[in-house]
């Protein structure tokens, strides 16, 4: 700092370091005084002598201070020169202090403030000024800049075929002001950032392609790492690209081939070609080349408004092998990762001059039960069973093989013996168009009722081989079923469970396999080893491989010192085409243990899943705990760990249900969950491996035993776990509905009643577009007790769609039936339904699988306790079958109707047959064949039996068959 003195008429003056001071200032005594200044800046201008960014931002004045002396007075005014301007103020004791403006500090060229004082004493010798000058520093003010590279791919767009790639793609740019080396880059895409650090001014950040295709804009920013007392500069630039958006297609044949689905030998005479329509949709357009295939050719046309139109000769859907169509439609829109291909197809049938027609009992006679099994074979040849028929003695009973075209008698099968009852096990058809007449109570050279099996030819009715009869009395052979194996030798089993040993134990069990083409058995029988073991009591089940799974929850084992241990089970695979053993057999450790008691569940992939609900702790301290595991269906090998319950009486693995995606689920409502006794617990599994999907579901109060009402698959691999006792919220019977994701375990949605004994859920159905309808008869609404609601649920969300609710008390909607339709239409049939005003009318009503909208009116006779709709049928070809089996009919009283309707329009279609006697259509069965054929059975009608063959499309009813 320096400080700057003038004299006026000094004449001594002595200068030491830099400052004048006055030694002697006369000449003789009068001569008048001379004056003299001096004035000094304080040290720094600020605290630090930096004028900060911080401050010049506050915009506050600086306060530029110091002192005066010499006769510098009170009152003096010190002169501040900075950036072009002068700032004044007072001396006052010598010292000063002068406001200065931050900006002109900030201005200023050089960073330096000059501050002068000059006297005012008077003396007519002059007066003295002094002056000093400061320097300081201003903070400088900081930038920053980012600009992103011009695009994010060579050409700017997130195609498909990229997005299928999965790789990463690096998003570069620049950066330039005050942004350093190692400062950070951070990019924002679909809410979500990445980070990356600046190098020479640039950057590359590897982001994801998923999350580039979920947004449309990138953005990017960084910030400085300056310091700077204001705080730092950031930067930020955005880019937005395009995303090449996924293509969809699809293709929709219309209902039906011809009106009625139906190829009638009047068309095929006419020879006129036939128009096949349908519609197209997603990215599907106009001038887009649509592929009809039958009969090995190919016929097109292009895509006009969203529908097609191929005419297509009839010869060609006469001759198809398998009487069906195919049509394909690929789009064209230049899509990076290739065009989408949608098909559809729809099947026909070639109709018979005889579409409806009566198949005769040959001996026609009270008491017959003639149709008591009818089986359509894969030849169009039909067998039916007479197990009563008297032909060949008192209940010997009798089996036919009937030509499907002709409806005449192919061949007669009778039992010898009274009792007999020929074919009362039913009749199975195998690989090579045989059948096997089952008979457990065939009395031969075996004994009473040591039962037997006969293959029989399907083309000619004749025998194949001789009977395959049981050893002793009481054998019952067949009694639990005939198994057809996945096999190209036409194998089948013959489960008896309750074969003894001649002179030894009783209901040890057995197993028989047998040729399905000589009818001849193949190695030893497989026999149980103790009495009662019940060999295969727990089923057989047939694996795609060509083996077979034997389940006995009764069967009992010794332990190492010949001990006999009851009931512990056994499960053991064979091999299909010899009957040994694959692997070792599965066994239970303990008294009771009854291992495949629970369920023994086939999945998709041949692996075999075992429950055991009574199964105890490998310690046997914890009875009841439970037990599932996995086997594998080739190997026999267990797949995983043992999964048990946590507590006694858990009772893990009630029931299993397989998904169609290879997954299961496994069902424990008497599992005692969260210290709840009895809430119950489901939960997903892996099908390969065993190990659980995410997280179980539990019931939420004592004694609900969540999912006891079962498991509805959807399409999608969703599946609906119903409890329709479950106490809800205190409300005991309310009923409980919960769908659950098939593929990770995450519970989607739920639904319960709000009253006593709603009984939610107490019939699910799934629709074949994945929506699901849950009707619940005793639901009550809004006051009326027993109403009913009928509620249909999106079977990807869980949303409620729609809703129908009974108007009356009891008119208990959904009572007498709940069918799905191959269109995804639903059909509820409901008996006690007031209609209109009249009391207990009966109705069935169609809805729309999609909206729940109602499809054409309410079906119903009017009739005052007519009870219309007491039973329930779903075919082919959209159509619905509706008995109303109380219905009067040539005058009497409950003889039945049965009635064709077109499941589209809810359109009568036929009035297929009205019964011919009181409670004619009683114990009817309904019996489907291949392409469209069904018969309609009932082994009681008429005190003797009765079977009609008609199509689903059906237009010439019998009026009065007999």
């Amino acid at each position: 700092m320096k400080t700057n003195i003038k004299y006026q008429n000094l004449r001594n003056i002595i200068i030491l370091s830099g400052a004048a001071f006055l030694l002697s200032a006369c000449s003789d005594s009068d001569e008048s005084p001379v004056a003299s200044a001096s004035i000094t800046l304080n040290a720094n201008v600020t605290a630090d002598d930096i004028i900060s960014r911080l401050e010049i931002e506050t915009g506050s004045d600086i306060a530029i201070s110091g002192v005066t002396g010499g006769d510098v007075a009170d009152g003096d005014t010190v002169n501040i020169s900075l950036n072009g301007k002068t700032f004044t103020g007072a001396v006052s004791a010598n010292t000063f202090s002068i406001n200065v403006p931050v900006n002109d500090l900030e201005a200023d060229n050089d960073s330096t403030l000059e501050a002068s004082v000059t006297t005012s004493t008077g003396f007519d010798t002059g007066e003295a000024t002094a002056s000093a000058s400061d320097s300081y520093t201003v903070e400088a003010s900081i930038s920053a800049t980012l600009a992103l590279d011009g695009s994010i791919t060579s050409d700017n767009i997130i195609d498909q075929l990229e997005i299928i790639s999965g790789a990463n793609i690096d998003i570069t740019g620049t950066t330039g002001g005050d942004l350093d080396d190692g400062d950070t880059v951070t990019l924002t895409v679909n809410n979500n950032d990445f980070t990356g650090s600046i190098n020479s001014n640039t950057f590359s950040i590897s982001v994801p392609v998923a999350d580039l295709a979920s947004d449309n804009t990138v953005s990017a920013s960084a910030t400085t790492s300056t310091g700077n007392s204001a705080g730092e500069e950031t930067a930020s630039d955005s880019l937005a690209y395009t995303v090449e958006p996924a293509i969809t297609a699809s293709i929709s044949l219309n209902d039906n081939v011809t009106d009625d689905d139906i190829l009638s030998p009047d068309e095929i005479a006419e020879g006129e070609p036939v128009s096949i329509t349908g519609t197209v949709g997603g990215d599907v357009a106009d001038g887009d080349t649509v592929i009809l295939s039958v009969n090995g050719n190919d016929f097109q046309t292009t895509v006009v408004t969203g529908t097609f139109t191929i005419d297509v000769p009839i010869s060609d859907l006469q001759n198809d092998e398998d009487l069906t169509i195919e049509v394909t439609v690929t789009t064209s829109t230049g899509n990076s990762a290739g065009e989408q291909t949608a098909t559809d197809s729809d099947s026909y049938i070639i109709g018979l001059d005889i579409l409806v027609g009566e198949l005769i009992d040959p001996n026609k006679s009270t008491g017959n039960q003639f149709g008591r099994e009818v089986l359509f074979l894969s030849n169009g040849n039909i067998v039916v069973t007479a197990p009563e028929d008297d032909t060949g003695n008192t209940n010997a009973g009798a089996v036919y093989l009937y030509d499907g075209a002709t409806q005449q008698v192919i061949s007669s099968h009778y039992g010898n013996a009274v009792d007999d009852k020929l074919g009362s096990g039913g009749i199975t058809e195998l690989a090579n168009g045989n059948f096997v007449i089952s008979s457990p109570n065939d009395s031969n050279s075996g004994g009473t009722r040591s039962g037997s099996v006969t293959v029989v030819n399907g083309e000619t009715g004749a025998q194949v081989g001789s009977d395959i009869i049981g050893n002793r009395s009481t054998d019952s052979i067949s009694s639990s079923g005939i198994y057809a194996l996945e096999s190209a030798t036409s194998n089948f089993v013959i489960s008896s469970t309750i074969v003894g040993i001649q002179g030894g134990d009783a209901r040890i069990g057995e197993i028989r396999l047998i040729n399905g083409d000589t009818g001849a058995q193949i190695g030893n029988s497989l026999l149980g080893s103790s009495q009662n073991d019940l060999l295969g009591s727990g089923g057989v089940y047939v694996l795609s491989n060509g083996n077979f799974v034997v389940s006995s929850p009764n069967m009992s084992r010794r332990d190492e010192n010949g001990v006999l241990i009851e009931n512990t089970g056994e499960l053991s695979i064979y091999k299909g085409d010899d009957a040994s053993l694959v692997g070792s057999a599965f066994v239970g450790n303990n008294a009771n243990d009854s291992l495949g008691s629970g369920a023994v569940v086939v999945l998709p992939n041949d692996n075999i899943v075992v429950a055991s609900p009574k199964y105890d702790s490998s310690n046997g301290q914890n009875s009841d705990i439970g037990r599932v595991f996995v086997i594998n269906g080739n190997t026999a090998d267990q797949i995983g760990t043992d999964y048990y319950g946590s507590n006694p009486e858990d009772n893990f693995g009630d029931n299993v249900t397989a998904l169609s995606n290879g997954n299961f689920v496994i069902e424990s409502y008497q599992y005692n969950s969260n210290g709840l006794l009895d809430s119950g617990r489901v939960e997903l599994r892996n099908g390969n491996t065993g190990a659980m999907i995410g997280q179980a579901i539990s019931g939420s109060a004592q004694g609900q035993r969540f999912g006891i009402s079962g498991i509805t698959l959807l399409n999608n691999d969703n599946f609906v776990v119903s409890t329709n006792a479950a106490e809800i919220n205190g409300v005991s019977n309310a009923g409980l509905v919960v769908l659950i994701n098939g593929l990770d375990g995450t519970e989607v949605a739920r639904f319960s009643g709000d009253n006593e004994n709603d009984f939610i859920g107490s019939n699910i159905i799934a629709l074949e577009n994945d929506n699901y309808v849950v009707a619940s008869e005793s639901d009550d609404i809004t006051g009326i007790s027993n109403a009913g609601s009928i509620i249909l649920f999106n079977g990807s969300t869980g949303n409620e769609i729609s809703r129908f609710e009974g108007e009356t008390s009891d008119d208990y909607l959904s009572s007498t039936g709940l069918i799905a339709l191959s269109n995804s239409n639903y059909v509820v049939a409901s008996e006690r339904d007031d209609v209109d005003g009249v009391v207990d009318a009966g109705s069935a009503i169609v809805f729309n699988g999609a909206n729940g909208a109602q499809v054409g009116t309410t079906i119903t006779t009017g009739l005052n306790d007519g009870r219309f709709a007491t039973a329930l049928s779903a075919l082919n070809n959209n159509r619905f079958l509706v008995a109303s089996l109380r219905e009067e009919a040539y005058g009497l009283a409950d003889a039945g109707v049965m009635r064709l309707y077109n499941g589209g329009t809810g359109q009568l279609q036929t009035e297929l047959i009205s019964g011919l006697a009181s409670n004619f259509f009683d114990s009817y069965f309904l019996f489907e064949g291949p392409m469209g054929y069904y018969a309609l059975a009932d082994a009681f009608a008429d005190d003797s039996g009765y079977v009609l063959i008609f199509t689903s499309s059906t237009a010439n009813p019998l009026d009065n068959p007999l």
